[in-house]
């Protein structure tokens, strides 16, 4: 079947094997480890817990305060999330110091390295410093994944393939995630004897790059800008199946596509000008939302929601792989969804049910002592419903508005101060659920449903349809 599945593939897709290994294999196994460590560590609370009273305690002679463990988790769970904003937004300065296949190099050693203090240095010492320290380092290739791997999927993929290439992506972050609350269950490797293997395993993906990465050409986008054109014709003979007719006409079209690039619009003609002023913060206000639903907290402490929803702790565990499997299946059909409505309908309409699925949540909370016995259930339903929604239509969407809503020559501008914006929010998102638990208790979602209805407002008043409309169509809306 495997055998069948690949000569489809190859046929098909008009790639060769190095290409669909690379396309199909090593890029969307990248993309599994960022959601691995979106959702790994919630599952070892208790165990980082258990490890840092420990070792404040052979420190200073006393138990772990109650706001310093505070201080502690909240940085744990949150610093990779700052490392991807420093590695996000330093992408397009890497970019033009060496070739995508060079700096997909770098981040997986940088990962790699990430992974030693995380697993080797924190397993060996307990500390808490080297805990912080190792995620926020994994967190900077993780950060350049998101904007590096489109675009190599983009160059080393014909462009007949490019865009079913790149949907894998979309599906292999909530794989990531249900990976990662899997192999984090205290019965597998989430427990206070394995846990350094629970991160160090997600290395594979880098290992595997670095060790194929001999044989793997450059992209030949990459080979034609620097004048290399020999090299680019070599690269895509190797990446195609095609004949020397197919391949000299695939780098005929690439020459020329390099060769009519406009000029990037710069930051003080991006906001000056009223047209392209208007698609940046629209884009930004698309992606800023991404946050403001709150989906950090849900992401990254599924299982501590489960908790504050009275679920036991024997089980918090088994209902967060419930939910995050769910995430999968979303990811899955909602590209079908976005296909067949549009963007903009898709947007909205996740939007509606994820504002549902957190009312639906502080309700459960707020009346629980009403029936103790049912509620529960209801919080596991709400979460299920905010995943489902938000994987399967306010994730997916975004990117597909930020290319609608964009032009060629402002588009690099506005997705790297869109994507500075998402990370900055998702790092705060991420740092403050712990506090808004211990001051606002049954009410601590109550925040993200004000801003999630705000964003409804703006995307049904601000937002274009984008679904059957021409770039000019769209840019009228801007004008």
């Amino acid at each position: 079947m495997i055998k069948k599945c690949y000569r489809k593939m190859v046929k098909e897709l008009d790639n060769s094997w190095w290409a669909v290994f690379v396309l199909f294999v090593i890029n969307p196994m990248t993309f599994v480890t960022a959601g691995y460590h979106f959702c790994a560590t919630g599952p070892i609370v208790p165990v980082l817990r258990f490890m840092y009273n420990t070792t404040y305690t052979e420190r200073h002679g006393q138990s772990l305060p109650e706001d310093t463990w505070l201080v502690f988790f909240s940085l744990t769970m949150s610093i990779f999330i700052a490392g991807a904003l420093v590695g996000g937004t330093s992408i397009k300065i890497l970019l033009s110091l060496m070739s995508g296949k060079r700096l997909m190099q770098v981040c997986h050693v940088t990962y790699i390295l990430g992974i030693l203090v995380l697993s080797v240095a924190g397993g060996m010492t307990w500390s808490y410093e080297t805990m912080i320290i190792g995620r926020f380092v994994i967190g900077l290739p993780i950060g350049m994944y998101y904007a590096l791997i489109p675009t190599m999927t983009s160059e080393l993929s014909s462009r007949k393939t490019a865009a079913e290439w790149q949907s894998y992506g979309g599906i292999a972050l909530p794989v990531g995630c249900l990976l990662g609350v899997f192999f984090a269950h205290p019965k597998v490797l989430g427990n206070i004897a394995l846990w350094p293997v629970l991160y160090a395993i997600s290395s594979i993906p880098s290992i595997m790059y670095l060790i194929s990465s001999h044989w793997i050409p450059e992209s030949p986008f990459y080979l034609i800008r620097k004048s290399k054109t020999e090299e680019a014709m070599q690269a895509l003979q190797k990446l195609r199946q095609g004949s020397s007719a197919e391949c000299k006409a695939e780098l005929y079209a690439i020459e020329t596509e390099v060769n009519k690039s406009t000029k990037i619009v710069g930051t003080r003609k991006l906001f000056t000008t009223k047209q392209y002023r208007n698609q940046a913060l629209t884009v930004i206000a698309v992606f800023a939302g991404l946050q403001f639903t709150g989906a950090t907290n849900f992401i990254i402490y599924t299982d501590q929601v489960f908790l504050q929803a009275n679920i036991s702790a024997e089980n918090v565990t088994f209902c967060t792989i419930g939910v995050v499997a769910l995430e999968v299946i979303a990811g899955i059909f909602g590209s079908r969804l976005v296909k067949r409505f549009g963007a903009t309908r898709v947007s909205i309409g996740a939007t509606i049910f994820i504002i549902f699925s957190l009312a639906l949540f502080t309700i459960s909370q707020a009346t629980f002592h009403l029936a103790p016995t049912v509620m529960p259930y209801i919080a596991i339903v709400s979460v299920a419903v905010f995943l489902v929604a938000f994987f399967g239509g306010t994730q997916l969407t975004a990117l597909v508005l930020a290319g609608d809503l964009t032009i060629e020559p402002t588009r690099p501008t506005v997705l790297a101060f869109a994507t500075f914006v998402m990370w900055i929010l998702s790092w705060f998102i991420g740092f403050i659920p712990p506090y808004l638990q211990v001051a606002l208790g049954a009410y601590s979602m109550t925040i993200w449903l004000g801003c999630s209805i705000l964003y409804l407002i703006f995307q049904l008043v601000y937002l274009p349809e984008t679904k059957g409309k021409s770039i000019d169509e769209i840019q009228t809306h801007f004008k």
